[in-house]
């Protein structure tokens, strides 16, 4: 966060508060290292206040970020102080659908993926012992937890997934665990995210996003690409750096355009973290990410887990609402 004085610290928590619409606002916000007050419901909406607001443009001013200052006062100029995001049934729908497919169902393939030994995590989990569990953390969020247990190399696979039933979100963390007296096969290949969309008619996918901060005037410039058959989109920071959101495709958030709707996806990134978007020949689009180059064996009693992923799923054609 930028630095205040104590007389500005105590100005700004009395200060009147404007609230912001899209994630994509809350995420120029925090392009620019500014941290947003999250209210005590964890709901997706964010808070600043007007002083930070006018600190966060002279910073920016200061920077030469004036595409994001532009943003930034449309944002301002055009969201109603009492605005707030309405989500529809529809929308509510199609997150219960995902989750119901990819989370719940034994008979559906989970939408993460490893290889354990040279065979695919596709192949192994059906024939592992497989246990689910749910509580309810508060009114509005539910737990899942996965286990899938491999006898014969004592490697337990756990899935945790939170689930939001007052916005169509849903998030999960993958943790790989030995829990027998020798070391696991080869590890590797591990995705926290492997799932795939399709499309029928209508405009074809289209991906937003931002840039990494290469210390160029073109960092964190927005971008969208048409993922057109047969196109392929990796993005990961520089290998070379030790900086995780370095170079053109280093930030690991984005907002897919499907069909009537999309999904905003963010993923954790720990480390030297990796998303695809590949497109086949057909009407298909398979989304992987996790961490490069993972190839590993596990000793007894250790553990490794998978970035954390985040999606939202949202209809209609207003990208920034």
């Amino acid at each position: 966060m930028f630095d205040t004085s104590p007389a500005q610290r105590q100005a700004q928590a009395g200060a009147p508060k404007t609230k912001f619409l899209s994630v994509q606002f809350q995420e120029a916000m925090k392009l620019t290292g500014l941290e947003l007050e999250q209210n005590r419901n964890r709901s997706p909406m964010k808070f600043i206040s007007h002083q930070e607001a006018n600190h966060f443009v002279r910073c920016l001013k200061s920077l030469g970020r004036w595409p994001t200052v532009v943003m930034f006062l449309t944002a301002l100029a055009t969201v109603p102080a009492n605005a707030t995001v309405k989500v529809t049934p529809a929308e509510m729908a199609l997150k219960n659908n995902w989750v119901k497919k990819n989370l719940l169902d034994p008979a559906k393939v989970p939408p993460f993926s490893f290889t354990l030994d040279g065979k695919p995590s596709a192949i192994l989990l059906p024939s592992w012992k497989r246990v689910a569990a749910r509580r309810a953390l508060d009114a509005n969020r539910t737990e899942r937890v996965t286990t899938w247990t491999d006898a014969a190399s004592g490697l337990v696979v756990r899935c945790v997934a939170l689930e939001y039933s007052d916005y169509p979100v849903v998030e999960w963390t993958v943790f790989l665990k030995n829990s027998g007296p020798g070391s696991t096969p080869i590890l590797q290949d591990i995705k926290g995210l492997n799932t795939s969309f399709h499309r029928q008619n209508g405009p074809e996918f289209v991906l937003n996003g931002n840039k990494g901060d290469f210390t160029t005037e073109d960092s964190y410039e927005p971008y969208w690409v048409a993922l057109r058959p047969n196109t392929v989109k990796t993005c990961a920071p520089f290998s070379y750096s030790g900086k995780s959101s370095d170079g053109p495709d280093g930030w690991p958030y984005y907002n897919l355009q499907l069909p009537g709707g999309g999904v905003i996806l963010a993923i954790g990134w720990p480390g030297q973290w990796e998303t695809s978007f590949t497109r086949d020949a057909t009407d298909g689009l398979n989304l992987q990410a996790g961490q490069q180059l993972t190839h590993l064996s596990l000793q007894p009693g250790e553990t490794v887990r998978t970035p954390l992923i985040a999606m939202l799923f949202w209809q209609g054609t207003n990208t920034v609402r």
